[in-house]
């Protein structure tokens, strides 16, 4: 019997309409307040081909959609962070990453040279404090204003 882990990837890859359960309720505004800021979006995360599928489909504000099953590497290792400098087109320290996970998003994505946002929300998010050199934000409708402010 497979994990539970396993059995809830295989029953949103099932069932795309899923998906869009598992989006902060900020995440699209998030992302068109993004846009209107002239930045390149992209949405990258451990997810499957059929998150990918899916958020290419619902036509998501982004310019650049992939996932670890695309790449062929998972967070948190560094590979996964160059590939997304080679997506973003542009140098390590214009991208920004954003996660809730110090383990999986924030610490990985700093050591790689990227700017970090960590998503102080959900479990993860709340447990474990923002490290120097990153940015803290509480909801995702912060986000733009705390990146603006770097640029």
């Amino acid at each position: 019997m497979g994990s539970s882990r396993h059995r809830t990837t295989r029953r949103l890859a099932a069932r795309p309409e899923l998906l869009a359960r598992r989006l902060y309720r900020d995440a699209i505004a998030c992302l068109e307040s993004l846009r209107g800021l002239g930045l390149r979006i992209g949405i990258v995360g451990n997810q499957t081909e059929a998150f990918e599928a899916w958020a290419r489909e619902a036509a998501l504000p982004a310019d650049v959609i992939s996932s670890s099953a695309t790449l062929g590497v998972r967070k948190p290792d560094h590979g996964f962070f160059e590939r997304i400098v080679e997506l973003a087109e542009c140098r390590a320290d214009e991208t920004a990453y954003v996660g809730d996970r110090m383990d999986n998003d924030v610490l990985p994505a700093l050591a790689a040279g990227l700017v970090a946002a960590h998503v102080r929300r959900g479990p993860w998010g709340r447990l474990q404090h923002t490290p120097p050199g990153a940015i803290a934000v509480d909801s995702l409708a912060e986000l733009p204003n705390a990146l603006a402010s770097r640029r």
